[in-house]
């Protein structure tokens, strides 16, 4: 017997959903000492998922979640667990890399 692999869709209407995470980035410019203005960027610095906060929401009704809420079960019921668990793994890694 083969078991069907389940997607990464929305529990209310199996649309696609988006997956969005909260970053911190950082716009460094020099101010000019003589003008007061600001001078051409120099640096941005992204500090990736601090919080590791997650939001997934569908693309076609109104459904949302983050990863700690109580929707969060629901969701993962519908979805497949691992690869939801994933792409919050990759996120969180890639924050703690990027904060070294």
């Amino acid at each position: 017997m083969v078991t069907q692999k389940k997607n990464i869709v929305c529990p209310d209407c199996a649309s696609n959903v988006e997956f969005c995470v909260e970053e911190v980035v950082f716009h460094k410019r020099i101010v000019d000492p003589k003008t007061g203005r600001l001078r051409k960027r120099i640096k941005t610095q992204s500090d990736g998922n601090p919080q590791e906060r997650a939001l997934f929401q569908c693309t076609s009704c109104s459904w949302s979640c983050t990863d700690g809420s109580t929707e969060y079960p629901r969701f993962l019921s519908v979805s497949n667990s691992d690869d939801v668990e994933a792409l919050l793994d990759h996120v969180n890694h890639k924050a703690v890399l990027d904060s070294q």
